[in-house]
């Protein structure tokens, strides 16, 4: 991602693979026509694809096709082969964040003093507590509303909450995140 100062969101480009069951890939395209791809609506509650799309996620190749001179019913079609493994390009809006690394000493109850979740229109996975007292208190620089954006150096951006517990429990008795509190357009909130 580049780094843009007045805080806008910058596109991410994501390559993914998606292994597509009886029923498709479970990807609901908009209606609507864009220049640069498909963009997808929603997925069906029980899809493969809900671990690594997103609603709102621009699609612009399709195993290899390009999908801007596609209608969304074509690239429906593509997207409803079953049992097969597609090859997507996606585009992504992703705000800009500051990051700050952090490191957290696991206490023996293993518990670092963090509760996460993940939200309905943004990738990632975000704060949604601090535990007064906790080992991520104690470390200081956490704060509710942070994304995490790396655990031990691998990127977390497009990861779900069950891939990210489990690469924390896996951690040691140090755990190094990267939380990002998103860039705020300076001269837009001084009007």
């Amino acid at each position: 991602v580049s780094t843009q100062s007045t805080g806008e969101p910058v596109r991410d480009e994501v390559s993914i693979k998606i292994k597509t069951d009886d029923h498709g890939s479970g990807i609901l395209l908009s209606s609507q026509t864009y220049p640069e791809g498909v963009l997808v609506r929603a997925l069906t509650p029980t899809s493969i694809a809900q671990q690594s799309i997103w609603a709102q996620d621009l699609i612009t190749s399709i195993d290899g096709n390009s999908t801007s001179d596609m209608s969304s019913e074509e690239a429906g079609q593509l997207l409803s082969t079953t049992n097969c493994l597609l090859s997507l390009v996606v585009k992504r809006d992703c705000p800009v964040y500051l990051p700050r690394e952090v490191v957290i000493e696991k206490p023996k109850s293993g518990s670092i003093g963090l509760s996460i979740s993940e939200r309905w229109s943004l990738p990632g996975i975000y704060i949604s507590q601090v535990t007064v007292g906790g080992a991520a208190d104690a470390a200081g620089g956490v704060e509710r509303g942070q994304r995490i954006l790396s655990i031990g150096g691998q990127s977390v951006k497009y990861m779900r909450q069950p891939e990210f517990v489990k690469l924390l429990k896996e951690c040691g008795p140090r755990v190094v995140l990267t939380v990002g509190t998103p860039a705020i357009d300076e001269s837009r909130s001084a009007a």
